[in-house]
């Protein structure tokens, strides 16, 4: 009786061990959102526009992608989300610096 408490003891703290080492799985999905809004930022000329953020947004995508080789994908995560809204700030001004240029020449034509 004693040596099968002892087994299930030890099968139950394996797949205690199992259970908690296995993590979150790599966030794919949030690296190509990433991915699909720095090429976005890219399209409306963020390199131009808004250096900074798109820089920012480049940076924490490439960490991202390192972070998924290294298993860390806790951090993978946080990293591919500012990414992603690092872009979409970038795009953001990139489309507002367009029309202040475009509304200037409007108002120089005039």
């Amino acid at each position: 009786m004693k040596k099968k408490l002892i087994l299930f003891t030890v099968f139950v703290f394996i797949l205690f061990l199992a259970g908690s080492c296995g993590g979150m799985k790599p966030p794919l999905n949030q690296i190509t959102d990433a991915k699909m809004a720095i090429s976005k930022a890219q399209a409306l000329e963020a390199e131009h526009f808004a250096p900074l953020y798109f820089l920012k947004a480049k940076e924490k995508l490439q960490g991202a992608e390192g972070a998924v080789k290294e298993g860390n994908n806790e951090t993978a995560l946080e990293l591919a989300l500012k990414a992603k809204a690092d872009a979409e700030l970038a795009a953001a001004l990139s489309k507002k610096k367009v029309a202040e240029e475009k509304a200037r020449t409007v108002i120089e034509e005039d």
